[in-house]
């Protein structure tokens, strides 16, 4: 799970503002585990994005066997 946050902060490190394809990938990535959600959200108002702008919360979590892992990372993006 942490390989599928991890790369998607390269993703969006690397400029992708994509929400839908850095959802996907993340989803992909973690096709081995059981998902329990996937969300990125703007950080303040945890309401889903479209388009990563300003600063954002991508929120993991997955059953792995027995244990429920939860993971996220904050990014603020660079628009100028």
């Amino acid at each position: 799970m942490s390989r599928a946050v991890l790369g998607a902060q390269d993703m969006l490190e690397a400029g992708e503002r994509d929400a839908a394809k850095i959802v996907a990938t993340v989803r992909e990535t973690m096709a081995d585990v059981d998902i329990d959600y996937v969300e990125l959200v703007d950080a303040e108002e945890i309401t889903p994005v479209d388009r990563v702008e300003g600063t954002v919360l991508l929120a993991v979590a997955a059953k792995v066997g027995s244990a429920r892992l939860i993971d996220n990372i904050k990014f603020t993006a660079n628009n100028g």
